[in-house]
């Protein structure tokens, strides 16, 4: 997934404005929901970082695999040659 630059400076700004405005729907009652935020961003970087380990866990695998098969086919391919 490929993220544009654009994107990326529109976050700080597009937070800002939200808590903005919850603050001034809501008051000093709006920490409650920036806590629920920065607790679900802590919980959300956990896993993934947890994900991340994992997946490259799951590609060496899937590498150690692909090395594995095509070894298999080299070596069929070579007896179907010497068999002629």
């Amino acid at each position: 997934m490929f993220v544009q630059l654009g994107d990326v400076m529109q976050v700080p700004f597009i937070l800002f404005v939200c808590f903005g405005f919850l603050f001034y729907y809501l008051g000093w009652s709006f920490m409650a929901g920036l806590g629920v935020f920065a607790v679900a961003f802590v919980i959300n970087f956990g896993f993934g970082i947890c994900k991340q380990r994992v997946q490259k866990r799951v590609m060496k695998a899937k590498d150690e695999r692909m090395t594995e098969t095509n070894q298999g086919l080299n070596n069929v391919k070579m007896l179907k040659l010497y068999a002629w």
